[in-house]
């Protein structure tokens, strides 16, 4: 449990920058509707996973082995989170130029 209070500490700091870039770099007459579309995408990005995560199980028979579980789960995971890194990387050295002392 103390391991899942701190997984979602750290994995779901992101959401207060990025809606602080999108309210800083658009217009504010379309702020709502580029929200709206990164809520959109991350729903559809975690539906997709879902179901990928789901077809994976299947192919690698999880029912008799459930320690592959775990395996898919943490790779999967891990893979995206690595994939993250370099977008949010580039992202902050745009906002940074974008910020006015």
């Amino acid at each position: 449990m103390v391991a899942y209070y701190f997984e979602y500490l750290t994995a779901e700091v992101f959401f207060g920058p990025s809606y602080a870039q999108i309210n800083k770099i658009v217009s504010g007459q379309i702020q709502g509707l580029a929200v709206a579309i990164f809520m959109l995408t991350g729903a559809f990005s975690g539906s997709l996973i879902t179901y990928f995560l789901g077809y994976l199980g299947d192919y690698y028979d999880i029912k008799t082995y459930p320690e592959r579980q775990g395996y898919l789960l943490g790779i999967t995971v891990l893979i995206s989170y690595w994939g993250c890194i370099p977008f949010f990387i580039l992202n902050g050295i745009e906002y940074a130029k974008q910020i006015k002392y």
